[in-house]
């Protein structure tokens, strides 16, 4: 839609109100002193130097709410959540958080555009969009996010939240979106708000590093030495890297069996490495949404908990064997407090483990090495947001610093959508028809393994 001439002054001054406003909420937390310093965790230090660690979400309220009491909500959420009042500084020649003190008089952002017209809220929040979706929000001395309530009109209210990946990923998503609401009913009826352990507390977990494992039992267990072998194959048949592209690859669910999403994608994409990359073993690492190790569960908090695990696929197996090696390895990691992220990135865990980092990268440069990564989000909503993003930050992909195939899955009841982000398939074309002809052979392999 495009913006009326006579509504760009309008939606000037309220893009700088929300600027002033957005100003204060920093700036009223950051300055407060700290309660507790705690180092960043592995993954969250690799974002530091990286230009598209973009995430985030809108979260629509399609009815009637007591506004005060919404922003009491978003007050809770942020005293409950520690990365919600932390900032990242320099510490000891490195980096770390630091947590700051909670005040109920913190100023939640806040945008009343129920006087406008009905079509100036959708030039609104599409110019608040591009602006702060497409913002680097892991820099030094500010909070990693943002977070203000746009109140559409009575019945419609739009909590947006954009952030850095490194205090979100799928899950923390869902908490946002669950404690926001649970809250919201408590705050209405009085009732008492629990809060949770520390994101410190998982950094500590992780860094004890594995447990119950010798290192020459891991490196046997996921098969390190052949993925190391493979790994350097692959690299050396790439040809350079060219610019960074995204593929949208639909599938509507009358044409798959859903019932097994996980399966049916991780399926498809075995079946597009093994034939793009001409290959019968094949390095993979699939992203794994680690809030369980050991005793130790981290299902409520708000904050990055990927891993990133490496996968030696033998395209020899029948897809029955390959699903089923696969999630063996993956129910492993936290029994055994295995965080391969941690391994590589924690100085510590490096040099007490030294051949696992040796075989993860083997020619010890992380910007040259494939990164062929298979990441499951699962079910959502609608696709609008994950689509907004992708399209905001399109420039800032293409200067990717990493070799990259990301295969991103998510559906609805009525649609898969995998997008392909990747330099190093130099061909789309080829991959869009690999695809479509795998669907189809995918369905027929889950078929047979139910058989």
């Amino acid at each position: 839609m495009a913006l009326k001439s006579g509504n760009w002054p309008e939606l000037l001054k309220l893009k700088r109100k929300l600027g002033r406003l957005e100003k204060r909420f920093h700036k009223s937390i950051c300055h407060s002193n700290a309660v507790k310093i705690y180092p960043l965790s592995p993954i969250q230090k690799g974002h530091l130097n990286m230009v598209n660690q973009y995430a985030g979400n809108l979260i629509r309220i399609n009815r009637c709410i007591d506004q005060d009491k919404m922003i009491q909500a978003i007050l809770k959420l942020i005293e409950v959540q520690s990365l919600l009042r932390s900032s990242v500084r320099k510490k000891d020649g490195g980096f770390a958080w630091y947590e700051h003190g909670f005040s109920e008089n913190i100023p939640i952002p806040f945008i009343d555009l129920a006087g406008y017209e009905i079509g100036f809220g959708k030039q609104f929040e599409k110019a608040v969009l591009s602006l702060y979706f497409g913002r680097n929000y892991f820099s030094l001395g500010r909070l990693a996010y943002s977070i203000f309530l746009i109140k559409n009109n009575l019945r419609e209210y739009t909590v947006v939240f954009p952030c850095s990946h490194s205090v979100f990923d799928a899950m923390s998503d869902e908490v946002i979106q669950r404690s926001l609401h649970t809250y919201y009913e408590k705050i209405k009826r009085n009732e008492p708000i629990t809060s949770e352990s520390g994101y410190d507390e998982y950094i500590l977990q992780i860094k004890k590093g594995p447990q119950q494992i010798s290192e020459a039992e891991l490196i046997a267990l996921f098969e390190l030495e052949d993925y190391k072998r493979s790994l350097l194959a692959l690299k050396k048949s790439l040809r350079k890297n060219k610019s960074l592209d995204c593929l949208e690859f639909s599938i509507n669910a009358k044409e798959i069996n859903l019932h097994r999403p996980w399966e049916f994608s991780f399926s498809l994409f075995v079946s597009l490495c093994a034939r793009y990359f001409q290959m019968t073993k094949i390095p993979l690492q699939t992203i794994y949404y680690g809030r369980h190790y050991q005793n130790r569960y981290y299902f409520d908090l708000v904050g990055e908990f990927l891993d990133i695990v490496p996968l030696l696929i033998d395209t020899g197996q029948d897809i029955k064997a390959i699903i089923s090696n696969t999630q063996e390895k993956i129910k492993q990691l936290p029994e055994f407090n295995i965080n391969f992220v941690s391994l590589l990135f924690d100085p510590d865990l490096r040099s007490k483990y030294p051949d696992i980092g040796k075989m993860l990268l083997p020619d010890k440069d992380f910007f040259s090495t494939p990164l062929i990564i298979f990441n499951f989000e699962g079910e959502v909503k609608d696709f609008g947001q994950i689509y907004n993003i992708l399209k905001i930050n399109q420039e800032r992909y293409r200067k990717f610093p990493y070799r990259l195939l990301l295969f991103h899955v998510v559906y609805t009841r009525e649609m898969m959508k995998c997008f392909v982000v990747t330099n190093i398939c130099q061909d789309l074309t080829r991959v869009e028809t690999i695809l479509a002809e795998e669907t189809a052979t995918a369905c027929k392999k889950l078929e047979s393994m139910e058989g």
